[in-house]
């Protein structure tokens, strides 16, 4: 998820009305459910994050909350620009 400077500044301006540093923070991603994408989202934190898996009721998709605590908020632009790069994940 690649986004243009304008708007990484007007988000980033919002996320420091509403959060002071550090602070937990809540990731929330959607995507098939596949071992595979689930291991690449996963190394993209570091490994004392907390992450909540929940599977659909049919079992084709995981949604997954990680909650982290984080520095500053390039800290999360980072995280969602990496796993924007990993196919089938969807950001909420």
């Amino acid at each position: 998820m690649m986004m243009d400077d304008q708007k990484r500044h007007e988000l980033k301006e919002r996320l420091e009305s509403f959060h002071s540093w550090p602070s937990l923070y809540m990731f929330k991603f959607i995507f098939p459910n596949d071992d595979n994408t689930l291991t690449r989202v996963r190394v993209v934190f570091p490994e004392e994050v907390e992450f909540l898996e929940k599977e659909s009721s049919g079992g084709k998709y995981i949604s997954l909350t990680v909650k982290e605590m984080v520095m500053e908020p390039d800290t999360i632009f980072q995280r969602y620009e990496e796993v924007g790069r990993i196919d089938g994940v969807i950001a909420l």
